[in-house]
C-alpha cells in the first residue's frame, strides 16, 4: 500500500526529499523509536545536525487512507555515513521527547498510593515542562510508599511497573503507539487481552493469510491486513530452563528478616519446585507500607510468571498490508485459514507485542508495510 503523503522536518528544514526509507518501531516494552535513511545532497548534516551540540527536533507526518499520523522526535545521532562527492548517505536515529526527558531527569522524592498513581506522579514530576500525562488503562492493586533515591525517572518507572499487579494478578507495561497522538500508556496484560482491534462496532478485525498460487503471486495482496509471511518464531523454547526458572510456579517460602519468621505459602500454580525468597520489611517507611513489600508473594510471583509465559508463543507476521490506527497493546484475531487436509492451531487471538512500520521510497511513491510480533501463552 502507498502513502498519500509524507513530510519530514529536521528543525526548520524540510528534508522530505532526502528520505529513502523510514522505520518506526513501537512495542509494549517501551517507547516509540525509529530511524531515517537519507541521501543528503543538500548538506543538511553539515548545516544543521553537525553544527549543534543539542539534538535536532524531527517531525514526521504522513497520510494513509485519509488518516494523518504525526509524531515528534529528537535526532539521537547519526550512523553508517557514506561520504560521496555529491552527497552523504546515512541513518538518523530517533528518540521521543518523552523517553529523552525520562532518561535525563533525576527524581529525588517520595510517592504514596497505588502503583499506577505513583507511576503517574513520577511521570508528571519528570515531564511537567513537556506537558503530557501518563494514560492509565487499568488500575493496580499493589499499594505503598516509594522513596525514589535520586535516580532517573526512566529507572524509577521501571521499578514501579515491574512490581505492579492488577486485580486479575496480571502485570503491567508502559508503552507508546505510533498512531495515538503521542500518548504514553500504562496497562496490564488483562487489559491488552480484552482491548480488541475492531473492524466495526460488533466485528473483530482479522489478520489473514493469503493462498499463494502456482506462479508465486498473491491473491488480493493489497487487501488491508493480509500477508503470506507467517513464522512461529518460538513455542516454549528452552522449556526445561523455563520450568527450572519457576515460570510455571514455585512453592514459595518467604523469609521475613525483620520478623525472623518463615511463611510457607500455598502454591497458587501447580508446582513441586521450591523457591526461598527474602521479603522486604513492611515497616521500611515506619507507618506506611513499602510499595515493594509484596513483590515476592505468591500472587506477585504468579503475575511475573504469566508475563514470562505470554511470550512462549511468538508469531511473526511480515510484509503486512498496513492496517491504519492499529497499535501494540491491542489484541488481534489471526485467521490463517486452511484447506481440505490442512489447518492451523495458530489461528485465534493474540496480543500485539510490537509493530515495525516500514516506509520505503520506490522511485515514485512511498510504500507502507508493517511487520508484527504477536504473543500468547499457548499454541
Amino acid at each position: 500500500m502507498e502513502l498519500e503523503s509524507l513530510v519530514v522536518h529536521g528543525g526548520a528544514t524540510d528534508i522530505s526529499g532526502l528520505v529513502q526509507d523510514l522505520t518506526l518501531f513501537e512495542s509494549i516494552e517501551g517507547y516509540v523509536q525509529g530511524s531515517i535513511h537519507v541521501i543528503d545532497g543538500d548538506n543538511f548534516f553539515d548545516k544543521v545536525i553537525g553544527t549543534k551540540d543539542t539534538l535536532v527536533p524531527i517531525t514526521i507526518s504522513f497520510m494513509y487512507m485519509d488518516i494523518e499520523v504525526q509524531y515528534f522526535f529528537q535526532a539521537d545521532g547519526v550512523s553508517n555515513m557514506k561520504i560521496n562527492k555529491s552527497n552523504k548517505e546515512y541513518n538518523i536515529h530517533l528518540i521521543t521527547l518523552v523517553e529523552q526527558g525520562l532518561k535525563l531527569v533525576p527524581i529525588n522524592a517520595a510517592f504514596s498510593g497505588a502503583s499506577h498513581e505513583i507511576a503517574a506522579g513520577i511521570f508528571h514530576e519528570a515531564l511537567a515542562n513537556v506537558g503530557p500525562y501518563l494514560y492509565v488503562d487499568s488500575k493496580a492493586i499493589t499499594r505503598g510508599k516509594y522513596i525514589v533515591p535520586n535516580i532517573s525517572a526512566h529507572e524509577a518507572l521501571e521499578n514501579v511497573v515491574d512490581g505492579a499487579m492488577d486485580i486479575h494478578s496480571t502485570g503491567f507495561y508502559i508503552y507508546q503507539r505510533l498512531a495515538d497522538s503521542g500518548k504514553t500508556r500504562m496497562g496490564s496484560l488483562k487489559h491488552m487481552a480484552g482491548n480488541k482491534f475492531m473492524k466495526g462496532p460488533k466485528e473483530e478485525f482479522a489478520i489473514k493469510g493469503e493462498i499463494v498460487s502456482s506462479e508465486g503471486s498473491l491473491d488480493n495482496i493489497d487487501t488491508i491486513g493480509t500477508s503470506n509471511k507467517f513464522i512461529v518464531l518460538e513455542y516454549k523454547r528452552n522449556f526445561t530452563d523455563k520450568i527450572a526458572a519457576g515460570e510455571f510456579g514455585n512453592k514459595i517460602h518467604s523469609v521475613s528478616l525483620d520478623e525472623t519468621t518463615v511463611v510457607k505459602n500455598k502454591a497458587l500454580e501447580a508446582s513441586a519446585h521450591v523457591q526461598t525468597v527474602y521479603k522486604s520489611s513492611n515497616n521500611l517507611y515506619n507507618t506506611e507500607k513499602n510499595l515493594f513489600a509484596t513483590v515476592n508473594d505468591p500472587q506477585s510471583s504468579m503475575s511475573i510468571n504469566q508475563m514470562a509465559r505470554i511470550h512462549h508463543t511468538r508469531l511473526s507476521v511480515r510484509d503486512l498490508a498496513a492496517i491504519p490506527t492499529i497499535g501494540c497493546g491491542m489484541s488481534i484475531l489471526v485467521e490463517l485459514g486452511g484447506q481440505e487436509n490442512s489447518s492451523s492451531i495458530s489461528d485465534g487471538i493474540y496480543i500485539i507485542s510490537d509493530i515495525n512500520h516500514v516506509i520505503s521510497y520506490n522511485g515514485k511513491d512511498y510504500e507502507y508495510k508493517q511487520h508484527m510480533t504477536l504473543i500468547r501463552e499457548y499454541a
